[in-house]
């Protein structure tokens, strides 16, 4: 079960926090950024450059993404 709604990124990603604090990835738009780099539906991210996304709200990360 997820808490969060999801946020919207820059970089074509939908992220979702779930109930262990992790973000997940919710969705990857096509022809986007993020599509280009890899990432796939259901990815958890770890860490954004060096920065633990661990208990972050999704707006966050979001933020550190753009």
């Amino acid at each position: 079960m997820n808490s969060a709604t999801g946020e919207l990124t820059g970089v074509g990603l939908e992220l979702l926090q779930q109930d262990d604090g992790s973000i997940k990835i919710a969705n990857v738009e096509d022809d986007s950024p993020a599509q280009q780099a890899g990432i796939l539906q259901g990815d958890i991210l770890i860490d954004v450059d060096g920065t633990n996304t661990q208990g972050l709200a999704p707006e966050e990360v979001a933020v550190i993404l753009r």
